[in-house]
């Protein structure tokens, strides 16, 4: 069942790679979508939410949203709002963090289970043509 999306992440909202689910949840997959973005754009909140993370994890700068069980991880996106803030669908969070020539990821959504679950995972790639 697909997840209401009302505001993209980052305007335009240009696909580059769709998702390709796993035929199996333990297996490997490209669980997300790659998008298109450059460093220093604004990244805007898929839907209201609490942010519930806003630090550097794993050399990167992330952002977590949390939705009504859903949670929304953004990277690498540098934080505009603090932990604790409640913010409306498309408001802004951060930016695309600088630093990152070939990509940068934004993973939304992921429902907060214990079993497995469909993860989506959002790529954001430089605005010029990719580069691999």
């Amino acid at each position: 069942m697909p997840l209401p999306v009302p505001a993209p992440p980052v305007i335009p909202l240009v696909v580059l790679r769709a998702f390709t689910p796993a035929p199996e949840a333990w297996m490997p997959a490209h669980r997300g979508v790659d998008l298109r973005a450059g460093a220093g754009q604004p990244v805007r909140a898929i839907r209201a939410g609490t942010v519930v993370f806003a630090e550097r994890l794993a050399d990167r700068p992330v952002v977590v949203l949390r939705s009504n069980g859903v949670r929304f991880t953004y990277e690498p996106v540098s934080a505009a709002v603090p932990v604790g803030s409640r913010v409306a669908a498309g408001q802004q969070i951060g930016t695309v963090a600088t630093g990152w020539s070939l990509f940068g990821p934004l993973h939304p959504p992921r429902r907060e289970v214990r079993t497995a679950s469909t993860s989506t995972r959002c790529r954001f790639l430089p605005s010029g043509k990719p580069r691999f």
